[in-house]
């Protein structure tokens, strides 16, 4: 399956917005944005508003942001389920919903803690107890999903096949910035290039995912696609003279 021309204009947009997030957080970090911009008067009020721009802050405009796409492309994938494979995009929607609802609840950081606690999780390799009960925690959520996929992919044609390629590429990517990127973070000194790789990178692996899901949502189905009709078939010369 190769993007479409509106899903690849979809993505240019998405990345745009993205970049736009990302400039919003790096005016953030250095003080530059006047305060002349706020209506509000109360300086309070104006460090809240400002804060909103960090991409790294909890329910920041960013975050809505990535809350709204990956909200859409739940709702895509859960659509395709009856319209195309069910055993495979219903792995698919899962996957997307654990990562929305982790997003936003912090589901592996629970879960990881619980697992910490429970099994006195040492700590290893230079990581937090935490972050290796966040790693199992992690796991556990693609023992139980992962193997969906990988039936549907096994039962699937060619195409849909392709778009496993596709979101995979983009849930890589999500996944390397959620949690390798936060780890060398914790890990590592500085603090603004972290932020960026981390939540920016995510941003454009959630725009990369709404993309696909998007192109092969109005993509029509090989099955219903008209074939062209066949040409007519031509008498050879002969023929006609033999009849003439």
């Amino acid at each position: 399956m190769n993007l479409g021309r509106n899903a690849r204009t979809l993505l240019y947009l998405l990345l745009i917005t993205d970049l736009g997030f990302i400039g919003l957080h790096l005016i953030y970090s250095f003080g530059v944005f006047p305060d002349s911009l706020f209506s509000v008067a109360d300086p309070g009020e104006k460090k809240a508003l400002f804060s909103m721009l960090a991409i790294d802050r909890d329910r920041s405009y960013a975050e809505l942001f990535g809350y709204m796409q990956m909200a859409w492309i739940v709702m895509l994938l859960g659509t395709l389920i009856f319209k195309r494979s069910m055993a495979l995009y219903l792995g698919w929607t899962l996957l997307f919903l654990y990562f929305l609802l982790d997003d936003s609840m912090s589901l592996h950081e629970h879960f990881g803690h619980m697992l910490d606690v429970g099994l006195s999780l040492p700590s290893v390799f230079g990581l937090r107890s935490q972050d290796l009960g966040e790693l199992l925690s992690c796991a556990l959520i693609a023992a139980i999903i992962f193997p969906l996929i990988a039936i549907g992919y096994w039962l699937s044609d060619k195409e849909n096949r392709q778009v496993t390629h596709h979101l995979m590429t983009s849930v890589i990517l999500l996944v390397a910035c959620g949690m390798g990127v936060d780890m060398l973070h914790e890990a590592l000194p500085g603090d603004l290039i972290w932020v960026i790789l981390e939540d920016g990178g995510e941003l454009v692996a959630m725009s990369l995912a709404l993309s696909v899901s998007l192109s092969i949502f109005f993509e029509p189905q090989p099955s219903t696609a008209r074939a062209p009709a066949p040409a007519p078939v031509q008498e050879s010369a002969k023929v006609r003279l033999a009849h003439g």
